[in-house]
């Protein structure tokens, strides 16, 4: 049997099987460990086709194809064969194929259910000699697991990743169930009328996991007051009232997991991409943003973006594609740059999409009424895109899901699913995902009209050319239609151990010779352990509570409500410590109220027509009344209030009026404009540059602040907050004030000063270095102020002589001899020595370290311990030496932190103790 060539869907490297045996199995790709199913490829046994330099797109689902067959040379000899050998052939064919469907149709059947399969064949049977066949590819297999879901009481229904969790013939499962889901990590959510939703973070394994949730809070529960989560409204169309309260929505794009919907719109802040997102696939879209770096006055389309955040969107009447970047999903975008453009100018780039890898970039071509489609592709992310290739794809336009395997098509009624093996292939599977009734859709070939999440649960569309059209969401199924579904049963019982008193026992005489272990006697006697405390809800820095505030009321432009708050904060005792702060907030106050004159004196001096631009509009200035701006529009005017008039376009009224040298003016502008911005962007900051000494000092301020609560974070004793923003301001304003006294804050959030000492031993400190001395000192600790259950430690230490040796005590109860009722990561002066359960980086008696990487006496050591309930993690000198968990009932599972002292000879510095998930 020949070998079997596929494509990674993750990164697309071609991957060589020695033979088919490995189809509908799972394989990982060598080059980015990425898991999925091996497919048969599609385009085996099909017909060899010529393809034209630009192949024509199908318009149309069944249209005959103009391609041509490669002809016969003439001068090659033809060997007549039998009648009755294409008939024999076939008939082997049918019988091999009919085994293979036997063998293979008994793996998970997903969604690719028999009918539609049959469906399939059949149609393929009535098409032309030339066309491609329908290919019936595998149903991909996929290993699970099974989770137990307790409540109490029971009865609450369970969600896992969004779904509800059914039987297999469609009842809702409620708890306590098993439900069996893919292994990997799931969110296994409980809801309840008149309670709180709980949410659990699961990773399906071979082995059952047990989801035990406690009694829940009475409240409100967030997804019963959603309106998908109870009406599921299936086929049904319903407006997206956020999203069309924009203005003119079109060629809309939805996220594989149909939680963020990406659009083009001629709104209030411009023509441009916006997107809106929601908590989940059962809640409505929330109001959409604007990517202010996409503004522009030629017509944007087909918006698209990849996992790694790169939007991609087309300039049709251009023939140009443009992409922008981002540092993060709640960073900006701010790099734009050209990914593909024509060098003619009669053809129109109507379409673009690219994958969620961001490796591969599809687009459709029109030349009057034809159309074509190009493909072009990279190695890497940050590399251009290679030539581009004529490419076949089934439809007007790209509406393909992340990984390129499927391409979606639709004519009003019936939305079909086409489909690959790699994206080499070509696309031959012809399925229907829905049958829908849409009477208000009328499909416009210079738009993408539509677009379908990754399950096949969701369809966005719009409606009609045209401004009055709007977008609606369609629910296509209830579950997933596409993927794997989780599949609930009812739980069996769990074995009731009964309990006895034990003060009732009375004592026995032992059978003869019959040994009893005192120790055992004495374990089985103790205590149940204690229940977790329940995780403490840490109040806001007053400073950061005050500041969040300010700064939303001077976006939103609330200056009167900014006036007072800041007045209330200047009394408030608990802001004292920072009256520096707000001063420099009463003086920018005070500028941003400054611009505000300057603005309305730039525009109560302008004179009938002359030029006003809005958005990407230019209009004509007819007068300004009661603080409204009257513009002349094309067919009448516009009155535009001067308070909503957006940040860009004030900006470009008062910023043509100013002198170069007008540094105060100049700052006042900038000073708005940063705070009307919450800071986005570097426009305001272009600016502030340009307002001499003034506006430098406003910029190094912003690195101060971060500053003041990182040092008030500190005191109160909460370095987890105070991390974040010392890692701030040494990447966004490393050449500010604020870098200059980072060494000095770095010694205060590396201090002992608020750990208590045990023992005898006097601890010589010299700045954050603490040494013991060699000598023993029986019971010399310097422990933690509070208890931690997670947490995250790193240290420096060196030993002295060959005997020096120390470590972290953990779940330490606080008083008391340490040896027995705690945990220790021993760290010895070894350097060379084989690992061991005693040796540096080992949980002390218990598990050993996979390699001792202790440096030589008297060289400094690093350690990074994190400890998150029973799972510890060890990394000696910037490797991790230990991984393990530790499930000890004897122990208390919170308790301080201790470095030990006892035997001395050892130095600890930069001592950081962090605590994780709130505790």
């Amino acid at each position: 049997m020949s070998s079997l060539s596929t494509a990674c869907p993750q990164c697309q490297r071609q991957l060589v099987f020695p033979d088919h045996s490995v189809v509908g199995r799972t394989a990982r790709c060598p080059g980015c460990d990425h898991r999925f199913t091996i497919e048969a490829p599609v385009n085996e046994g099909l017909p060899d086709i010529q393809i034209s330099d630009s192949p024509v797109v199908s318009r149309h689902r069944g249209r005959k194809s103009t391609r041509r067959t490669v002809e016969q040379r003439p001068d090659r000899a033809v060997t007549k064969r039998p009648a009755w050998l294409p008939l024999a052939i076939s008939g082997g064919l049918g019988v091999i194929a009919v085994a293979l469907l036997l063998v293979v149709g008994g793996g998970d059947g997903g969604n690719d259910d028999p009918e539609i399969v049959e469906d399939a064949v059949t149609a393929d049977a009535g098409r032309a000699a030339d066309e491609s066949p329908a290919a019936v590819l595998p149903a991909a297999a996929q290993a699970t697991g099974t989770i137990r879901v307790e409540t109490t009481p029971p009865g609450a229904t369970v969600l896992v990743d969004d779904q509800k969790v059914r039987d297999a013939d469609g009842a809702l499962q409620v708890t306590p169930c098993v439900v069996t889901a893919a292994k990997g990590p799931h969110a296994v959510t409980v809801v309840r009328k008149g309670y709180q939703d709980q949410t659990r973070q699961v990773t399906v394994a071979a082995k059952e996991k047990d989801v035990v949730f406690s009694a829940p809070r009475a409240g409100t529960s967030v997804l019963l007051a959603t309106g998908w989560f109870s009406d599921s409204r299936v086929g049904q169309p319903v407006p997206i009232e956020a999203i069309n309260a924009v203005g003119r929505s079109r060629d809309p794009w939805l996220s594989s997991d149909g939680l963020s919907l990406w659009f083009v719109a001629d709104g209030s802040e411009g023509q441009g991409v916006y997107y809106a997102t929601r908590p989940s696939s059962f809640s409505e879209f929330d109001d959409p943003q604007f990517v202010p770096i996409t503004r522009g006055r030629d017509h944007r389309a087909s918006p698209s973006v990849s996992a790694k955040g790169l939007l991609v969107y087309v300039v049709p009447e251009k023939a140009a594609i443009w992409g922008a970047s981002r540092g993060g999903p709640l960073s900006p975008f701010d790099d734009k740059r050209a990914l593909a453009s024509s060098r003619k100018t009669t053809p129109r780039w109507t379409a673009a999409q690219v994958l969620g890898g961001g490796l591969h970039l599809f687009w459709v071509e029109s030349v009057g009424e034809s159309a074509s489609c190009f493909h072009a592709s990279r190695a890497e992310v940050e590399k251009a895109f290679g030539p581009a290739k004529a490419f076949e794809l089934p439809g007007t336009r790209p509406c393909l899901s992340a990984d390129g395997l499927r391409q979606y098509t639709f004519d009003g009624k019936t939305l079909v699913r086409w489909r690959r093996s790699s994206l080499r292939g070509r696309f031959a599977s012809d399925d229907t995902v829905a049958e829908l009734e849409l009477p208000d859709y009328v499909d416009d070939p210079r738009a993408r009209q539509f677009t379908v999440s990754d399950d096949e649960r969701w369809m966005v569309y719009c409606e009609a050319p045209g401004d009055a059209a709007r977008l609606l969401v369609v629910r296509l199924h209830e579950r997933p239609h596409r993927g794997i579904l989780v599949v609930g049963v009812p739980a069996p019982p769990r074995p009731v151990v009964a309990k006895v008193d034990k003060k009732k026992l009375k004592p026995r005489t032992p059978a003869s010779k019959l040994v009893i272990d005192p120790k055992a006697v004495a374990k089985a006697t103790k205590d149940e352990p204690k229940p977790d405390p329940k995780p403490v809800k840490i109040p806001e820095l007053p400073l950061t509570a005050y500041r969040s505030s300010w700064y939303d009321m001077l976006a939103k432009r609330n200056y009167t409500g900014a006036a007072k708050h800041l007045a209330a904060a200047k009394k408030d005792q608990k802001l004292t410590g920072w009256s520096e702060q707000l001063e420099w907030d009463s003086n920018e106050l005070s500028l941003i109220q400054e611009f505000w004159k300057d603005a309305r004196r730039v525009v109560a001096a302008m004179k009938p027509d002359d030029p006003v631009r809005i958005g990407s509009v230019r209009l004509k200035f007819v007068k300004f009344q009661d603080d409204v701006l009257v513009v002349q529009g094309k067919a009448k005017p516009i009155e535009k209030p001067l308070a909503m008039m957006a940040a860009s376009d004030l900006v470009g009224l008062v910023e043509p009026t100013l002198d170069a040298d007008d540094s105060p003016a100049r700052l006042r502008l900038g000073v708005f404009l940063y705070r009307d911005l919450k800071g986005r962007g570097t426009s305001a900051i272009r600016r502030l540059r340009r307002a001499g000494e003034a506006g430098a000092e406003f910029l190094d301020r912003r690195g101060l602040r971060l500053l003041a609560e990182a040092r008030g974070e500190i005191a109160r004793g909460r370095p987890e907050r105070a991390l974040p923003l010392l890692a701030t301001i040494e990447k966004s304003h490393a050449k500010t004030s604020a870098a200059k006294r980072l060494p000095a804050v770095w010694e205060q959030l590396y201090s002992l000063k608020k750990w208590s000492q045990q023992g005898a031993r006097q601890w010589q400190t010299k700045g954050v270095a603490w040494r013991a001395a060699p000598g023993r000192s029986a019971g010399s600790l310097v422990v933690s102020p509070r208890e931690m259950k997670r947490f995250e430690l790193s240290l420096e230490w060196k030993t002295e002589g060959e005997t020096g040796q120390g470590g972290v005590f953990f779940r330490y109860g606080g008083t008391g001899n340490p040896v027995g009722g705690s945990l220790k990561l021993q760290l010895s002066s070894d350097a060379g020595v084989a690992a061991d359960q005693f040796s540096t980086g080992a949980l002390f008696g218990i598990a050993p370290p996979s390699a001792n990487l202790a440096k030589p006496t008297g060289e400094w050591n690093s350690l990074k311990m994190r400890v998150d309930g029973d799972v510890v993690k060890v990394e000696i000198n910037g490797q991790q030496v230990l991984m393990t968990t530790v499930a000890d009932p004897d122990l208390p599972a919170v308790g301080h932190v201790a470095l030990d002292g006892i035997a001395g000879g050892i130095t600890y510095r930069r001592v950081l103790l962090v605590p994780l998930a709130s505790r």
